[in-house]
């Protein structure tokens, strides 16, 4: 329900706009973690922005990757209101924003661990879910062809937030724990390459 409610407020505020911009974030993309936006422009200085973030591919242990090989999956979405001092082209060059973000993932690794001088192979699920709001300072460079670089970098507080790690059924000791009751704020960021489509 919060997906389609972000979805839908979006869509009706901006629907009425013809300039858009469309961008990427190639580095996370390429880490499994995609990031694709749309941005409408509603004047010189104010802009809108959604970012859906599928999650998907393989994913590694931090500690010993190579006892660990997983895949992730889930999905997030993040809704930018922006507002750019000084423009040049008009939504561009440094602005601040406010944001909100609704995360849903779920991570399962196979690891192998010695008992009895053999390999047992068990698996781990972690699963993450937040919804939190924060702003963020950033920068676009807008070329004269359309094509521009944004990079933005911010700080973000939960509203909602839950992190369990559960053992696989077959192990004698399962456990689970919220890891993020204890950490009120996270950071944002962002680097895209895009292209703005419109007068």
């Amino acid at each position: 329900m919060k997906k389609l409610l972000f979805t839908l407020l979006f869509g009706a505020i901006l629907s009425a706009y013809a300039q858009i911009e469309v961008k990427i974030n190639p580095v996370m993309t390429a880490l499994g973690m995609g990031d694709i936006s749309g941005e409408y422009l509603l004047s010189e200085t104010f802009g809108a922005e959604l970012s859906l973030q599928p999650y998907f591919g393989k994913s590694y242990g931090f500690s010993n990757p190579a006892n660990y090989v997983g895949k992730q999956s889930g999905f997030a979405e993040k809704i930018r209101a922006k507002y750019y001092y000084s423009p040049y082209n008009g939504g561009d060059r440094q602005y601040v924003d406010i944001f909100a973000i609704n995360l849903s993932t779920k991570t399962t690794r196979n690891y192998l661990q010695t008992i009895n001088n053999e390999d047992v192979q068990f698996t781990e699920t972690y699963k993450l879910s937040y919804t939190g709001i924060g702003f963020e300072y950033g920068f676009k460079n807008l070329r004269d062809s359309g094509i521009f670089f944004e990079y933005a970098l911010g700080l973000g507080v939960f509203i909602s937030s839950e992190a369990t790690i559960s053992s696989d059924p077959k192990d004698p000791s399962p456990y689970s724990y919220n890891a993020l009751e204890d950490v009120p704020v996270f950071f944002s960021g962002k680097f895209a390459i895009g292209y703005r489509f419109g007068e």
